[in-house]
């Protein structure tokens, strides 16, 4: 990872189940914003040329909780 900003990245929560609760989309600068479910147990991010990466949530929900992802790049053939 590069650290740069991911424009466009879709972000979803997930629940126990595997089903999706909630999605948004980073922004311009990399940035995404979400209301978490209760339900929600685990964090994925993924873009078009970037490998999906899977965290899970933290079981205590501060206020104002951030969550940086790293995705890193697919190597090209």
């Amino acid at each position: 990872a590069s650290g740069e900003p991911i424009v466009g990245a879709v972000v979803l929560l997930v629940d126990a189940q595997g089903q999706i609760v909630t999605r948004t989309i980073a922004g311009a600068r990399g940035q995404y914003r979400v209301l978490r479910p209760a339900s929600a147990v685990l964090l994925r991010a993924m873009r078009l040329g970037f490998r999906p990466h899977t965290l899970a949530l933290p079981a205590v929900r501060p206020e104002g909780n951030v969550i940086d992802v790293a995705l890193a790049t697919v190597a090209r053939a």
